[in-house]
């Protein structure tokens, strides 16, 4: 593709990405000036050899027909569809941002990422169910869910993306059984067995795993050996929610939870107690477990609070501001409320009111 300056009527702006099946590239539509996202086929050889150049072909063609057929909020849309020197493309919307580069995801998944906060991970991941739950209706299965698949727009929409290893149902797919359809770390263990046969609850094991990842910063070990709870992690979380991500990684599909929608009555429940004890904590209520004992106080600063700003270049920055790699702080404040009953609140532990 050197030297190519357009695909069709689409001025190339750069690229954006390579998969298995085809090159993602930043376009503008001339004319109207919109930036959009267009992918061509450019299959990697080894799954050519694999597939043959034919259903290489057919599966693209898939993708770009599954993708124009549906229109869902969550879900990216597909804009046009044409060739270009013999070679099919088809043009989407385009988004600068999604989960992966959200959490700042490297190239190791295994590494740690950032925690999101309890609201918005809940969020994006019910708008994630939202969007299969339609797919799942419409007979495809994504088989690709992760953090870098679901796009985010300017508003905090999330747009499901990348259909490239999806399952259509009447479209039966043909290739070796030893081709591995998923990613590692994210994609359930019957794609790893056996593609053709995997189901809705697939794609759940994957949103389950996903969501995990933005409130813990972590990837879930194999179904089954997970050493430390995701509430041990997460202080907003606790045994439910503990069972919740259980039985979304269960290794049996029967087991998992087999509809998006049933998925999402379970977040929408845990998200409601969620907000109870947090309405609880704000009317300075002592949750049970805490009932006659003291917190113990963490003061991240010695001296206490800063009175004036500091102005620290990026080198200075993490060690002026005791945050890690991430840019996450490395202590975190514990407060101590106490009603002034004048109306005021105190924290002991800030020494702030």
């Amino acid at each position: 593709m050197a030297g190519m300056r357009t695909i069709g009527k689409y001025e190339i702006l750069g690229l954006l990405g390579k998969g298995g099946m085809g090159a993602v590239y930043k376009v503008r539509l001339p004319g109207a000036g919109r930036i959009m996202a267009l992918k061509l086929l450019a299959a990697r050889e080894s799954l050519v050899e694999l597939l043959g150049a034919g259903e290489v072909e057919r599966r693209f063609l898939d993708e770009a027909q599954a993708l124009g057929e549906l229109e869902h909020q969550n879900i990216v849309r597909v804009c046009d569809f044409d060739h270009h020197r013999g070679r099919p493309f088809f043009v989407m919307e385009h988004y600068c941002d999604n989960l992966s580069v959200l959490i700042g995801e490297a190239g190791r998944v295994e590494t740690p990422t950032r925690r999101l906060s309890l609201p918005r991970a809940v969020s994006y991941a019910r708008q994630t169910l939202e969007g299969l739950a339609r797919l799942h209706h419409a007979g495809i299965v994504h088989r690709d869910v992760k953090p870098g698949n679901l796009l985010l727009t300017g508003d905090g929409v999330v747009k499901i993306a990348d259909f490239g290893l999806s399952a259509v149902r009447g479209r039966g797919a043909t290739g070796p059984r030893s081709l591995k359809i998923g990613s590692p770390f994210y994609c359930a263990p019957e794609q790893e067995r056996d593609p053709a046969a995997a189901g809705p609850p697939a794609d759940l094991f994957s949103l389950s795993v996903t969501l995990e990842r933005l409130l813990t910063g972590l990837i879930p070990k194999e179904p089954g050996q997970r050493t430390v709870k995701p509430s041990r992690l997460n202080a907003d979380l606790d045994a439910d929610w503990d069972a919740f991500f259980e039985k979304g990684r269960q290794a049996r599909p029967g087991d998992r939870f087999q509809r998006a929608r049933d998925m999402i009555e379970a977040l929408d429940a845990l998200f409601a107690a969620w907000n109870e004890r947090l309405k609880a904590v704000c009317r300075l209520e002592e949750s049970p477990e805490h009932h006659g004992k003291r917190l113990a106080i963490v003061r991240p600063f010695p001296g206490g609070l800063r009175a004036a700003p500091v102005k620290a270049g990026p080198a200075q920055a993490r060690l002026a501001f005791a945050v890690d790699m991430l840019w996450r702080p490395k202590p975190y404040l514990e407060n101590d409320f106490a009603d002034n009953g004048d109306a005021t609140v105190s924290d002991a532990a800030s020494g702030l009111m």
